[in-house]
């Protein structure tokens, strides 16, 4: 199998973006717009990686990454959100997740987040020293926009 991920957004635009800057990236990625169309997809097709983010429409990126670990152990996972918890961050670290990023984040931060995936990050054997990444006020605002650049800045 290739190393495919599986990118779970409600927010069209945050997904959308994601998604063709990873495949710009060379990274095969595709879409979903929330919990039960991932749990779908992630059946129906191969993905090495499944980054989600943690507030869903139809449930919660940790609700997600556990059932989804339930069917795949090897899946590795990463969370991105806009809300972010301490208990959030250290929940998903716990669930195995590679990384936890805030929105907005960095390109850098998504390429680092999926280099480790690739490694082997976010897997079943995920380094209890997984990055977070949340510290919104500490990235410099180009750098902080540099994921809408795609569509035309920041909403």
């Amino acid at each position: 199998m290739s190393f495919r991920i599986l990118v779970v957004d409600d927010e069209p635009a945050v997904r959308d973006a994601l998604v063709r800057m990873l495949q710009v990236h060379g990274v095969p990625a595709s879409g979903a717009t929330g919990m039960m169309e991932a749990l779908g997809r992630l059946e129906s097709q191969e993905f090495a990686a499944l980054v989600t983010d943690l507030r869903l429409a139809d449930g919660s990126g940790l609700e997600l990454i556990r059932e989804a670990r339930r069917r795949d152990p090897a899946l590795r996972a990463a969370v991105l959100t806009g809300y972010g918890t301490f208990e959030s961050a250290v929940e998903a670290l716990r669930l195995g997740a590679a990384d936890f990023l805030s929105k907005p984040f960095r390109l850098s931060e998504v390429l680092d987040c999926v280099g480790r995936l690739r490694d082997g990050g976010g897997g079943p054997a995920a380094s209890p020293t997984a990055s977070i990444a949340t510290d919104p006020a500490a990235r410099a605002p180009a750098e902080r926009d540099l994921l809408w650049a795609p569509l035309g800045g920041a909403p």
